[in-house]
């Protein structure tokens, strides 16, 4: 399986690889592959993907200004609770970024503590932040070490 196996299978033309444009150089390239080959809306009935003013992304800070307040709310619900996430928030280094939102409200998030991009992974937790989930991959539309 490649990045993009899942794209195609949705039947979504997955665009051309782009070059030494700087993909992946902020965030995992196959979310912004992704971004660039599904329309507006929740990806799969399921995922409402983060949508970055451009691609390829140039800044985290950039990326991130959108969720910052959903970010706030988690954290304050953390401590409201004496509990905090398994990882720092963004912008604590290494700290959690979202990436979209499920359609149970839940919150995908970059694990962040790897230095590259590439190999963020993603936790998931639920709309009450009780449950957090590791899963093996940066984005839905790929796992991360994979060649296209």
């Amino acid at each position: 399986m490649n990045r993009l196996d899942v794209v195609r299978a949705l039947g979504i033309a997955a665009p051309p690889r782009p070059e030494g444009t700087g993909y992946g150089q902020v965030v995992p390239e196959d979310f912004e592959l992704l971004v660039a080959a599904v329309p507006e809306g929740a990806f799969a009935g399921a995922v409402l993907l983060e949508r970055p003013a451009e691609l390829p992304v140039r800044s985290l800070d950039a990326f991130t200004r959108a969720t910052a307040s959903r970010v706030e709310d988690m954290a304050r619900a953390l401590l409201g609770r004496e509990r905090g996430p398994p990882l720092p928030l963004h912008p604590e280094p290494g700290g959690m970024v979202p990436w979209g939102r499920t359609s149970t409200d839940g919150v995908p998030l970059w694990d962040t503590t790897a230095p590259d991009p590439a190999d963020w992974t993603t936790v998931v937790t639920d709309k009450d932040f009780q449950s957090w989930i590791d899963l093996p991959f940066s984005a839905p539309g790929g796992l991360p070490g994979r060649d296209a």
